[in-house]
């Protein structure tokens, strides 16, 4: 299970919420995260911090996402990372073909949920592992062989493909082969005294089904001298038993038996050898153990001296017989040689390949045992490792899904795979014996055939063409082919034509797409570079009616519109306006008589407003000049937006040549009326602005308020004549002082520093909060005051304006009104009568002591309550309602002769209250307690009751 927090992924998007979201999600995931903004930070850190994945977003600010995935795959410094294309604006088919052929592992679309992101980065790390193990096992075998120094040779059965190792081919030589020359290459190098003998030694070898083949004989070398060789290779069967791979291995038997022969005299050479040399006494007792002996096994020499070679090494073979069979051997030939398992110092299993051979002094007579024992090892786990790739190609090429043909020299289908059902639609039946050439699209016959006659007069080998062929159903598909002629070895004449042919359709059409897009880009490029031009030329444009005269020429001349109009909206007069347009000769035209009201639209300048894009398009509508139809076409309409609203309309379509719309020209449409919306916004704001500033001084002056205008500074620019009517200066006196000379001296310094703070983070708003704020006149007399505060952005910086209102008179009246209402409120109290005044709503405006008595609180604290809010019983709180609202409604005086109200009885009277209007919005109601009233009526009853029954006889 891979450890995240080792795993390093590259998160690059420019988008800031974006990047964070990614991030977050991994880093809960234990990953470590690195970040980038733009396409060169990321290929910074690809550089310097090697991650294993890439998330990569495709539209970045600087470059391409595409380019910044091919630039990451072409760096050969770093292991390539795995590259996740992740795109909310690329999601169409092409954009995931051209990242995926960009070198993109995988292309997803946003928005993308945590757990699919967490699972495609899974995935694709779990192939980046497969990958760097594959890797890491391939040069570990190619680092193995060079160490090694050995002549290695594999040869595939099934293909005849045949690999050798460079000291092979510096050995032996570097001929090229191919399937036809490998047998003739390896009888004509054997030694013709060895030829036969060791040709049928590995004939038998093979067909006795046996898994290892060895032989010692003469192999001719690159000078042509011969050597004396021992030839070792494994066999590889498949389920059926047959031989498919040879994996050998040359050993020079020259140079290793000469080597034997000086080992008892020259034993100091052991120590500089890179194998394990080991001599032991006849009963494999050690007697000498050199320095490559102690780097394989981890044992010192002085650990092991005298001790068996069994007891140290554990040694282990293959099968049970196998060490009756090489002490045989080694006893009958004096030498051994073969592969066999031992452990070291530390546990570990090696696989050795050991030569033993049989030390004999000069009468012949054998003393002792040396062993020259080398690591295979890492040998045997790449050999596994090509296995386990051979197999994983076995089961791919099982299952092609290629076309596979068969044809005599005539062109004639000799054998059609079954895979034709899915590629062309047939039975392979239905074609065998048929000439493939009428099936070929005319356009591609004579290329399809100058192949074949190429083919025929030995100009090619193999050819790879690119052509189209029929289906069953009519339409054609694109295959791509690669065709082999089979010839005769003996005259070389063309025997038959193999092919192997794929499906490319899809391809074919996502080039064209690809291409289309591309020229498509290229020219809308063009159209963006001209639409800065022609912006450049309007901002210049002071006039509106010129301004909209060369939207409709340049448009026209420069972007290449068969027909465009202008319209605007005046909100003054609640109309849509013509300025120029184009007549049915292309011709720029005054439109200025045409006007009309916004509610009375055609359709395509209603949807266009209505679009989330301000834009719509129809391909197929009629079009009209001066009112009358001119033809049929594609109609185009695009609202003049400035950011937050529609300006007008800027229409399109091609009623002068009929020509269709390319892609390019419909999609700077839109750009060309944003950018007409934005100037007219701004050349419009900038004329009401001239015009508002009249008004504005006008407004000040006319209101009937305090106006004071100060800068930053709190530097006085303008007042009204109601702010020199209030505070008894003239304007000339007011002006560029400072507006604290108009606050009371115990606060002037607290007020600069409110101004100060306001003008950090301004807004509008009333000044003082619930303080009560106070001003001060020219003669020294203070009075309270109301302040509201609003903001003016200008050119020379940010301006503030005050409103100020004399609130003497409304705080005299606000008194004399509280004590008013202290004075009922001491009435009502006094009166032992259930007292509340309620709102159409149902709220308590005002109760007297005894009311509030009977709920346990305060008079103030049912204000804004309801009876819902106090009485726990929902029948009398509903009976209240109802009979509040019968009152209300009816303006009518109602008397209850008795309720209850929590346990009590009370006769209430309930009156409504009326406003100004003579509406009723208030409701009085007056209860009096007549429980004890009740109680004694009760009694009275009941003792009548008592008196009746015994009077009665």
């Amino acid at each position: 299970m891979v450890d995240t927090s080792k795993i390093t992924i590259l998160n690059v998007d420019d988008n800031e919420s974006g990047l964070y979201t990614k991030s977050r999600i991994l880093r809960r995931a234990n990953y470590r995260v690195l970040e980038a903004q733009t396409g060169r930070e990321a290929l910074r850190l690809v550089q310097e911090a090697n991650p294993q994945l890439v998330l990569l977003d495709v539209k970045l600010p600087d470059m391409h996402g595409f380019e910044v995935c091919r630039r990451i795959k072409a760096m050969p410094s770093v292991a390539q990372p795995m590259v996740l294309h992740i795109s909310a604006a690329y999601i169409d088919k092409t954009d995931r073909v051209r990242a995926l052929e960009g070198g993109a592992d995988a292309y997803i679309s946003e928005p993308i949920e945590a757990e699919e992101l967490l699972a495609n980065v899974k995935a694709l790390l779990r192939l980046w592992q497969a990958e760097a193990t594959i890797r890491e096992s391939e040069e570990r075998w190619a680092m193995a062989i060079q160490a090694s120094g050995d002549a290695i040779w594999d040869c595939n059965l099934m293909t005849r493909e045949v690999w050798r190792s460079e000291t092979y081919l510096r050995r032996f030589g570097k001929e090229e082969l191919d399937g036809q020359d490998v047998w003739r290459y390896w009888n004509e190098r054997i030694h013709p005294e060895d030829r036969t003998r060791v040709i049928d030694s590995f004939h038998a070898a093979i067909a006795d089904s046996n898994t290892t083949w060895s032989e010692e004989y003469r192999y001719r070398q690159i000078d042509g001298t011969y050597a004396e060789i021992l030839d070792r290779a494994t066999i590889t069967r498949n389920t059926h038993g047959v031989a498919t791979r040879i994996l050998g291995s040359v050993l020079d038997l020259g140079e290793h038996k000469q080597r034997e022969r000086q080992l008892r005299y020259y034993a100091s050479l052991q120590e500089n050898v890179s194998d394990a040399v080991i001599a032991t006494d006849m009963e494999s007792r050690i007697q000498s153990w050199n320095r490559a002996a102690t780097a394989i096994y981890g044992w010192q020499a002085v650990e092991v001296m005298g001790k068996t070679v069994s007891e140290v090494l554990q040694t282990r073979y293959a099968s049970d017989e196998l060490p009756r069979r090489e002490f045989k051997e080694l006893f009958q030939q004096g030498y051994w040689q073969g592969e066999v398992v031992q452990r070291r110092k530390d546990g570990m299993e090696l696989n050795i390949l050991a030569s033993v051979t049989i030390l004999k002094d000069e009468y012949e007579i054998a003393y002792g045992l040396v062993a020259i024992n080398h690591d295979i090892t890492a040998q045997k786990q790449a050999h596994e490792a090509l296995q386990l790739s051979e197999a994983r190609y076995r089961l791919l090429a099982d299952n092609v899904t290629d076309w596979v043909t068969r044809m005599n020299p005539r062109g004639e289908y000799i054998y059609v795979s079954p895979s034709t059902r899915t590629v062309l639609g047939y039975e392979p039946e239905e074609l065998v014996g048929q000439w493939g050439y009428p099936f070929v699209h005319p356009e591609d016959q004579a290329l399809v055939q100058e192949a074949h006659r190429n083919g025929l007069d030995h100009r090619f080998s193999s050819s790879l063409l690119v052509y189209r062929r029929q289906h069953k159903d009519g339409h054609y598909v694109w295959l791509e082919t690669k065709t082999v002629a089979i010839c005769s070895p003996e005259t070389g004449e063309v025997l038959e034509f193999v092919a192997s042919a794929r499906d490319i359709s899809e391809r074919k059409r996502a080039e064209e797409i690809l291409h289309t897009k591309f020229e498509e880009e290229r020219a809308f490029h063009q159209y963006l570079k001209t639409l800065h031009e022609i912006t450049i030329e309007l901002t210049a444009i002071d006039q509106l009616d010129d301004f909209y005269r060369c939207v409709v020429e340049l448009g026209l001349e420069r972007l290449g519109f068969e027909r465009l109009g202008l319209l605007f909206y005046d909100a003054e007069r609640g109309l849509a306006l013509g300025t120029y347009g184009t007549d049915a000769q292309g011709r720029v035209v005054a439109e200025h008589q045409l006007q009309f009201n916004p509610a009375n639209l055609t359709s395509i300048l209603q949807r266009a407003l209505e679009s989330p894009e301000h834009f719509t398009f129809d391909a197929e509508a009629q079009l009209f000049s001066n009112g009358e139809l001119i033809g049929v076409g594609w109609n185009a309409a695009a609202a003049l937006w400035n950011g937050q609203q529609s300006l007008g309309w800027l229409t399109a379509d091609n009623g002068v040549h009929q020509r269709p719309l390319s892609k390019p020209l419909l999609d700077i449409l839109p750009l060309y009326s944003l950018t007409v919306g934005t100037l007219l916004g701004r050349k419009q704001l900038e004329a009401a602005l001239r015009k508002s500033e009249e008004k504005f001084r006008l407004l000040v002056e006319a209101a009937p308020l305090a106006i004071i205008i100060s800068d930053a500074s709190g530097r006085i620019t303008l007042v009204n004549h109601c702010t020199e009517e209030l505070f008894g200066y003239s304007g000339d006196e007011l002006m560029a002082q400072s507006v604290d000379l108009l606050v009371p001296a115990t606060v002037r310094v607290q007020h600069a520093a409110n101004r100060a703070m306001d003008l950090s983070a301004p807004r509008m708003r009333r000044m003082g909060g619930e303080q009560a704020l106070y001003a001060r006149r020219k003669d020294g007399h203070e009075f309270p005051v109301e302040i509201e505060l609003s903001y003016v952005a200008t050119s020379t910086g940010l301006m503030m304006m005050s409103f100020i209102l004399d609130i003497s008179e409304r705080k005299r009246a606000a008194e004399a009104l509280r004590t008013q209402r202290d004075f009922l409120q001491l009435v009502i109290d006094s009166v032992p009568n259930l007292i509340a005044v309620k709102d159409r709503a149902g709220y308590f405006q005002l109760a007297n002591e005894a009311t509030a008595h009977l709920y346990g609180i305060t008079p103030a604290a049912m204000l804004g309550k309801t009876d819902a809010d106090l009485n726990p019983n929902l029948d009398e709180v509903a009976f209240f309602r109802q009979k509040d609202r019968e009152v209300l409604d009816s303006g009518q005086p109602m008397f209850i002769p008795e309720q209850t109200i929590l346990g009590r009885h009370y006769q209430t009277t309930k009156l409504s209250l009326k406003q100004a209007t003579g509406q009723p919005d208030h409701l009085l109601v007056v209860s009096s307690d007549i429980t004890a009233r009740k109680q004694t009526e009760e009694a009275l009853k009941q003792a009548l009751a008592r008196n009746t029954a015994r009077l009665s006889p």
